[in-house]
């Protein structure tokens, strides 16, 4: 209706249908169908057509009055939204794939909660090895994922917990039937797999390379929804690579860990990552300490 209303407002100013049409940049026809739709939604007439042009009736003069009022009140509305945005904090903020499962929609909750909403919170989905560069550029202010062997001075790595890889299929997959030998890597490249986020996770040092060759070579597809994992691990022989916290999660579903194999798969470390230079910004202190107070508790984190 906004637009009608400035329409209005144009033709009034140059009581000429052909002048308001050129400054409206729209058609005479389309300006004079527009017109009557508001005369049809006001039941009245605003305007009287002359062959010098029109003029406002009665009634277009007293809706002028009202739609300039509607105009001054439309700019302050404007004015006020403006200055409350400038008082929110944005944050842009990326997770990694464990992050972005478990943990990413209770901290984001609990940083508004913190912060009374005075924070505007942008959230994706990102691997460390591409997420480092957008946080050294300003594309992204805090990435939550695998804190690796980076020594650049201008990030700061805040470590908060260790994690570790697991293989995990449904109770009654096949490979559960080896018991006299330990599971080898054939048997694994029997099945399909799945990936948790993308190929990225295939990445770095905490799976050896022969069973990421096996992965790479039979993976269903890379997902971020883990009900559409949990599915398909429930009505297939397929398995999947996750970290053992995300695994945990799924246990009720019957989707358990593999364990009869002789694959080690390394301890390493998540937490924070961010800009040095970002501590100096009002508020950014208190939005990490609101992430890393979260798992002091382990009640926080359980699901």
């Amino acid at each position: 209706m906004m637009h009608l209303f400035r329409q209005f407002t144009t033709l009034a100013e140059t009581c000429n249908y052909r002048k308001a049409s050129e400054l409206l940049n729209i058609s005479q026809p389309a300006l004079t169908k527009n017109i009557k739709k508001i005369e049809n939604e006001f039941g009245c007439q605003l305007f009287e057509r002359s062959n010098r042009g029109c003029s406002l009736t009665s009634s277009g003069r007293i809706f002028l009055k009202y739609i300039n009022r509607f105009n001054s009140d439309m700019k302050l509305l404007r004015n006020e939204l403006e200055k409350d945005m400038a008082t929110k904090k944005t944050i842009t903020m990326a997770f990694g794939n464990m992050w972005l499962v478990l943990y990413a929609s209770k901290i984001i909750l609990k940083i508004e909660e913190e912060l009374n909403d005075n924070i505007i919170i942008t959230a994706r989905r990102g691997s460390s090895w591409n997420v480092i560069h957008d946080i050294l550029s300003g594309d992204c202010d805090i990435f939550l994922g695998n804190i690796l062997n980076n020594s650049d001075p201008r990030l700061v790595f805040k470590p908060l917990m260790q994690t570790h890889h697991c293989i995990f299929a449904k109770r009654d997959h096949p490979l559960f039937n080896i018991r006299d030998s330990k599971i080898t890597l054939d048997d694994f490249a029997k099945y399909k797999w799945l990936i948790l986020g993308s190929s990225d996770s295939l990445k770095g040092n905490i799976i050896p390379n022969m069973l990421k060759q096996i992965i790479s070579n039979n993976e269903i597809c890379g997902m971020d929804s883990l009900f559409v994992i949990l599915e398909i691990l429930q009505n297939s022989d397929a398995l999947i690579l996750m970290p053992w916290q995300v695994g945990q999660q799924l246990i009720k579903y019957d989707i358990v860990q593999v364990d009869n194999h002789s694959i080690q798969f390394p301890e390493y470390t998540t937490g924070i990552i961010f800009r040095e230079e970002m501590l100096d910004k009002s508020g950014f202190s208190e939005i990490i300490n609101i992430i890393s107070n979260f798992f002091i508790s382990p009640d926080s984190i359980k699901f």
